[in-house]
């Protein structure tokens, strides 16, 4: 293989392999002179041959990908995937919902508040001439509501959490009025001397 001709066929020898044809006459007479040569030429097809099955392989696996692509394609379009407009409108249905509430609300507490001072006081002085003690934290009454005076024995914890002051060693339960209103709040409390019966305010 150390022949001058030897550089010109090698060259030869790698493009027959490359294209899978057969040697023209001149480089199959030098092959069957050269054992270089030959060996060479053995060589080439064997690596070529492995270079083609790698590329057969590569080929298969892309038309595996491409292949698979295309089915997820096809389902993707007899499949459609939802849109969100479900969870949009039920989004502006919670708004909606909020925004009511709000808005009850605060015309309830625009009510409350539009009762003329005149009668907020009558109403307050009339519970104190009572007896009565004002709970705190209450809501306002709303206008015209209307109070009922209701009799229990309550505990002095439940007593002192109505802004009563009594004894906190005492265990028995103490007779008390409650003047409750119609949303069945307690508005007033009133430690009493009666342990039943009902009336109005």
């Amino acid at each position: 293989m150390n022949r001058p001709e030897c550089s010109e066929v090698v060259p030869k020898l790698v493009e027959y392999a490359r294209r899978a044809g057969e040697p023209d006459l001149s480089t199959r007479l030098h092959l069957v002179r050269c054992e270089g040569c030959a060996e060479r030429w053995e060589a080439e097809l064997e690596l070529t041959g492995q270079f083609r099955s790698l590329q057969n392989e590569v080929g298969q696996r892309r038309s595996a990908y491409v292949r698979r692509a295309e089915i997820l394609r096809r389902f993707d379009a007899q499949h459609p995937r939802p849109s969100l407009r479900p969870w949009w409108s039920l989004a502006a249905a919670a708004a909606l919902v909020l925004t009511a509430g709000i808005t009850v609300s605060l015309r309830s507490r625009d009510l409350s508040a539009s009762r003329p001072p005149a009668e907020v006081a009558e109403s307050q002085v009339e519970v104190q001439e009572a007896g009565f003690i004002a709970v705190p934290f209450v809501p306002p009454l709303a206008q015209g509501e209307l109070l009922h005076i209701v009799h229990t024995q309550l505990q002095p914890a439940e007593l002192a959490s109505f802004g009563v002051n009594v004894d906190p060693t005492l265990s028995a339960d103490l007779p008390a009025d409650l003047l409750v209103g119609a949303d069945g709040f307690p508005r007033a409390v009133r430690i009493s001397e009666e342990t039943s019966g009902g009336g109005g305010y």
